[in-house]
This record gives C-alpha cells, sequence and structure tokens, in this order.
C-alpha cells in the first residue's frame, strides 16, 4: 500500500522529480474537490463553512502546484507557482520571508495574517521543484527565505517552536499551547529536507535531524495503537482519511532516516486502517466529540 501513495525510493533524483507522497490521491480521499471553486485565472479557492466561505489559501494553491507538477501539467504549476511568488512577503523588513494565511480561522488562529509552518514547507517544496525545472535562482533564493521564515521562532513571527530538547515546527503557531498538528509538522519538514537536498547546506539538514528527533522520541503522543491522533490533543482523533495520511507520512519520514521506530508505528497503523477502519474510525469520531 505504502508503494502505491509514496515513493519506491526516496533518492534526490526521485524526490525532486516527483515529490514523496501521492498528494493528489489524498485530496481525492479527503474529498478535498469538492470544495475547490476556480478564479479567472484558473486559481483555486477553497469554500470554507459560513461564516469564512469562498477564500484564497496558500496551502491550497501549493498542494495544487504539487500535484501539478507530479502528473507533469507545467501550464498549470507554473501559473500556481506564480501566485505564491507574487504573494510571499518579507518578514520584519528582512530576508526572511513568509506566505501569509489572510483569513482568521478559529479556533486555530483568531486574527488574519498568520503564518504556518504547513504551508511554508508546501510553499518552499513548489518553488524548488520550479528551481529544478528552469534553473532559475530567484525560485530557489525564495524557496531558502521562505525556509528562514518558517525556522524563525513564533514570538517573531515564524513558526518554531523550541521546548527543552524538543524542536516543533508548527502548522498553527498562534495555539497556545501549540498542538503539534503531525500532518502539517512532516510537510514542513519535507520542505526543509528540498531545500537542503538542492542546497547541500549542512545547517538545513541539521535543524531537519533536531525535528526529526523530537517527532521520534514523541510520536507517543500520536499513538492509540492501531489509529492515530490528528495532533498532541487526547481527544483530537484523526478521522480516517487524515489518519491514513499520518500513516503514510510517517511512513515515509522515517524511510529517509532509516527510524525503525517510526516504520513500526506506520505500519501498525496501517493494519489498524486496514482492520479497523469503518468501526472504529467512527466510533473514536464520536468519542471525540463527547463533552465532559
Amino acid at each position: 500500500m505504502f508503494h502505491k501513495v509514496s515513493l519506491k525510493s526516496f533518492t534526490k533524483e526521485n524526490i525532486l522529480n516527483s515529490y514523496y507522497v501521492d498528494l493528489n490521491y489524498f485530496l481525492k480521499l479527503s474529498k478535498h474537490y469538492t470544495r475547490i471553486v476556480y478564479d479567472g485565472n484558473s486559481i483555486p479557492m477553497f469554500i470554507y463553512d459560513a461564516p469564512l466561505g469562498l477564500k484564497y489559501n496558500p496551502t491550497t494553491i501549493s498542494l495544487h502546484a504539487i500535484v501539478s507538477y507530479q502528473a507533469g501539467d507545467y501550464l498549470k504549476f507554473f501559473k500556481y507557482t506564480q501566485w505564491l511568488l507574487e504573494h510571499a512577503e518579507n518578514l520584519h523588513h528582512s530576508n526572511r520571508k513568509m506566505v501569509f494565511i489572510e483569513f482568521p480561522f478559529p479556533p486555530r488562529a483568531y486574527k488574519p495574517y498568520w503564518a504556518s509552518g504547513m504551508t511554508q514547507g508546501l510553499v518552499a517544496s513548489t518553488m524548488v521543484r520550479a528551481y529544478v525545472i528552469t534553473g532559475n535562482e530567484g525560485y530557489l533564493t525564495c524557496a531558502q527565505s521562505l525556509i528562514e521564515g518558517m525556522l524563525t521562532p513564533i514570538d517573531e513571527g515564524g513558526c518554531l517552536f523550541v521546548e527543552g530538547d524538543n524542536v516543533w515546527i508548527e502548522e498553527y503557531p498562534l495555539e497556545k499551547p501549540p498542538k503539534h498538528v503531525l500532518n502539517g509538522l512532516i510537510f514542513a519538514m519535507f520542505g526543509l529536507y528540498d531545500v537542503y537536498l538542492v542546497t547541500q547546506n549542512t545547517e538545513y539538514y541539521r535543524t531537519f535531524k533536531k525535528v526529526f528527533l523530537t517527532l521520534e522520541k514523541n510520536i507517543k503522543l500520536y499513538d492509540l495503537y492501531l489509529w492515530s491522533r490528528y495532533d498532541v490533543s487526547p481527544r483530537n482523533i484523526a478521522d480516517e482519511s487524515y489518519h491514513l495520511l499520518n500513516t503514510t507520512l510517517v511512513y515515509t519520514i522515517a524511510k529517509l532516516e532509516n527510524s525503525l521506530r517510526l516504520t513500526k508505528v506506520a505500519k501498525r497503523w496501517y493494519a489498524g486502517y486496514i482492520i479497523l477502519r469503518k468501526p472504529l474510525g467512527l466510533g473514536l469520531h464520536a468519542y471525540s466529540k463527547i463533552k465532559i
């Protein structure tokens, strides 16, 4: 199953010629496309529940960019990449860049113009692939600036949360305390790893390794033995599509770093997905809604 939705081998060439996982598969599984409307320039907009409604979200646009890249549709890929490039803003007049989400997203973010580690990682991955195709240094410079922005501490406007030996990249940095969303963390790590691959800057790899070791050490926070949590909140249990995404992402990051511990967790989670997904997924979802 894993080889149907992730790369068979994680060489630099394989990673940069595609992406770590089959994003189109997971977007279909989560019924993502049923909430997409394209504007007059064919840029995807996401239909949120009221009161948010129809919004541009750079996370969505970067996901669609990478899906287009994996499909070899470079016309769409560069259309989406250009939108992202135009919306990358300097952080506090520095060379660090952020692609802000311009609307509040309660309860995760109560104010507009907030940064997301997941978004930064996905946009950086998009820019790296644009650089791979064109050789245009502007894309690589943007990717590096996005990673530098992402690795800025939260209290300075970035997405990095350091607590003792633990180093986290937060999908929702405005949450207090941070919830360490699992899929957002790993997508951010992929962006960091992509920039390392093309620059060979060992500082990027050192940071990646610190975040990886944090995940490996704390995987128990997400582990329900045969199922996974969406984040570290005890009752925030992943639904079926997010559980399979969590499983595949953990398996993929484990293979990148040859982690037997994370590989075992991913295989156990996958066994749970196969055996128990319908009854357990529905039951855990209902449990997570119980008020106490």
